[in-house]
């Protein structure tokens, strides 16, 4: 194993499907309104950085209930998988992706 340190000039870019958001599940079942046509396939990464997509990454416990309702209970959507800096722990009965409707509205700054 090698311990790298990030060079600050560096850029790179992270490819997505976006027929698909998670797993095989088509991008329309988890966000309507969506389609592949509308994602992105890449994007941008903190330049210097190793993260992934940002530097914090935020979920709500209310979204990976919702995401279990829409791709169905017996999905293993195991927190661990997102790698969230922060958990907030929603009441119960808020559903969606909550995370869109805090400031900034996500990846897309809606």
């Amino acid at each position: 194993m090698v311990l790298e340190r990030a060079q600050p000039d560096q850029r790179h870019r992270a490819a997505i499907d976006p027929a698909t958001v998670f797993g095989d599940v088509p991008v329309e079942t988890l966000k309507p309104g969506d389609t592949a046509a509308t994602l992105p396939d890449s994007f941008a990464l903190p330049p210097g950085t190793f993260f992934d997509a940002a530097s914090i990454h935020v979920l709500a416990s209310g979204t990976l209930a919702h995401l279990r309702t829409l791709i169905g209970e017996d999905a293993q959507v195991d927190l661990r998988r997102f790698r969230p800096n922060i958990v907030i722990d929603t009441e119960s009965g808020l559903e969606g992706f909550l995370e869109d409707d805090w400031l900034g509205g996500g990846p897309r700054g809606r």
